[in-house]
């Protein structure tokens, strides 16, 4: 007898909804107009994000890191040697006044890079306005305590 019941409410619900489908209005009524490129107009420029790497090595001949900054993607691989944290500094803020929040730094800890110095690389993007920058540790290749 249970069964019956619940065979017939089901019955009933999916008649109303039926119901409801068919008399209501579900047509789109909005028209979103997409972007177009007209002849001889320049397409707009893409707002995408541009990424550049910041790789810590440990320099053989002093106790200090160098750095190795530029963009390693594609065929566009330039990478710059940085001797001091000022003139990184200098670096970044040149590449921040040219692309502004567009611009993501991932600092990369290679070959015995202390982890004071991805630290000090941290707050140098920090500094120069960049409100995520992106650290990628790898715990082979860096030493978790400071030397000295």
């Amino acid at each position: 007898m249970k069964g019956g019941t619940i065979i017939r409410l089901i019955d009933v619900v999916l008649i109303i909804l039926f119901g409801f489908l068919f008399i209501s209005d579900y047509q789109a009524k909005s028209h979103v107009p997409l972007p177009e490129v007209r002849e001889g107009q320049p397409p707009p420029e893409a707002q995408t994000t541009v990424f550049r790497v910041i790789e810590i090595f440990e320099r053989s001949e002093v106790d200090a890191p160098y750095y190795w900054f530029g963009n390693t993607s594609g065929d566009d691989r330039v990478l710059k040697r940085i001797v001091a944290p000022a003139v990184l500094e200098e670096t970044l803020q040149e590449q921040w006044q040219t692309y502004g929040d567009r611009l993501q730094v991932v600092i990369v800890p290679l070959r015995g890079a202390r982890i004071d110095w991805v630290v000090e690389a941290y707050d140098i993007c920090r500094t120069v306005g960049l409100t995520q920058p992106v650290v990628r540790i790898d715990r082979d290749y860096v030493h978790m305590t400071s030397r000295g």
